[in-house]
């Protein structure tokens, strides 16, 4: 039979096709129209998420939380509309959900034993998250890794060092070991350089030339005032430390290797001698006793 120039007959046929199971699985016949059906339903929802994802990025207030925290909103935000569009679209083509549940049950086995590391980092990066101990930005110190947070995610934090090698920490290693965070509140740090000179030396001359070198450098810090004390007399110099501020954290190395050098020559010019351990031993020779000194 043909209308319109259709062959409903083939036409019949196609749809037929289209709609007969070629298999089942868990009680739901598999056919063409089935897994068109889901596909256009995900696209949607896949849509959707990048949309949202993107709407966070762009919307959302700069002061929220920092770019880490709108990040991981916008990541945890795509997950839920991804997992609620692959719920949708296999609940429209008939599929049981109660049959899921063996399936589910393997699934949080497999969190509390193979999983279980992975678990631990992403409720750290919760914390992490809400507690903003550690932010993008910040000069921290965590292990043997010290360097400037680039991104805080549910799973990791990654961190730049000062050689610019990003380092990728996981989580738990912010909530079960101790962490220098240099920027935390107040990102003022004060720096140290211990320095021994000879005895006999004018102190109030190293005084002055150590407070000199710490003011003449522009990122030491002039409202709070660098400082010298003597820490101590040792074997071979009396030992003294400057003691100074500076506004940035990540700096602090450089500064310490800029006045370690104006130090230097400053005592150089004020010949003010820096010692060298040294010791000094002396032998005793005994002279032996005289032939037949001691009878008569």
């Amino acid at each position: 039979m043909v209308l319109w120039g259709v062959d409903l007959y083939a036409l019949a046929w196609l749809l037929a096709v289209l709609v007969t199971p070629v298999a089942e699985v868990g009680g739901v016949g598999i056919s063409v129209a089935n897994v068109v059906k889901v596909g256009v339903i995900f696209a949607v929802f896949v849509w959707l998420s990048r949309y949202l994802r993107d709407l966070i990025h762009t919307r959302m207030d700069e002061s929220f939380g920092g770019e880490g925290m709108r990040g991981n909103i916008a990541l945890g935000v795509r997950y839920l509309v991804l997992a609620l569009g692959a719920v949708a679209a296999l609940k429209s083509v008939g599929v049981d959900f109660t049959t899921l549940t063996i399936f589910a049950g393997v699934i949080g086995l497999g969190v509390g034993f193979g999983l279980q590391t992975i678990a631990n980092n992403l409720i750290s990066g919760v914390i992490l998250l809400l507690e903003r101990t550690v932010k993008p930005g910040d000069f921290i110190e965590v292990g043997n890794t010290t360097g400037v947070v680039q991104q805080v995610a549910l799973r990791s934090t990654i961190v730049r060092t000062l050689d610019n090698i990003s380092v990728i920490v996981p989580n738990s290693n912010f909530v079960s070991n101790n962490v220098i965070n240099w920027s935390h509140g107040d990102k003022t740090t004060r720096g140290r350089i211990s320095v021994g000179v000879a005895y006999g030396s004018d102190l109030e001359k190293v005084r002055r030339c150590l407070l000199e070198a710490a003011s003449s450098n522009p990122l030491v810090l002039g409202n709070r005032p660098p400082q010298v004390i003597l820490t101590g007399f040792g074997d071979s110099a009396i030992n003294l430390e400057l003691l100074y501020w500076v506004g940035e954290p990540r700096d602090i190395l450089y500064i310490k290797s800029d006045l370690m050098f104006a130090v230097e020559a400053a005592f150089r010019r004020e010949g003010i001698r820096i010692p060298f351990p040294q010791r000094e031993v002396r032998v005793y020779r005994e002279e032996p006793p005289s032939p037949g000194g001691g009878g008569t």
